[in-house]
């Protein structure tokens, strides 16, 4: 005996609801996998960083590329503030491993050579 038409469409609604409820359930996997592992958004607070960033920007921080490279001299980095949570610091790296940073006079020196820059 065939289904009746009532039957059929009781079916196809149930499979259309299963289809979006599995739709909504990747969405929030991928949105998940990509706030952990890829990217996050933070805002400025502060002048430190002033002329590249002001004061309320607002960002979104690669987490991803130090995973497969190091960083260079110059990447702005953002990184926890140690002792409160949900707190991070945003600033660029002058000195690498294994130099002397030194200020003198307002000029930055890297193992005793003038860092020529206008950052």
């Amino acid at each position: 005996m065939g289904k009746t038409k009532k039957e059929k469409k009781s079916h196809s609604v149930a499979y259309e609801l299963f289809g979006w409820l599995v739709y909504i359930a990747i969405i929030v996997g991928l949105t998940w996998l990509i706030i952990t592992f890829v990217g996050q958004r933070t805002s400025v607070s502060g002048h430190s960083m002033e002329t590249t960033l002001q004061d309320g920007d607002q960002l979104i921080v690669d987490k991803i590329s130090y995973r497969f490279r190091d960083p260079k001299r110059y990447d702005i980095i953002v990184f926890p503030y140690q002792y409160e949570e949900n707190v991070y610091y945003i600033k660029r790296i002058i000195g690498l491993p294994g130099e002397t940073v030194q200020v003198k006079d307002g000029y930055v020196y890297i193992n005793g050579e003038k860092l020529e820059s206008d950052i």
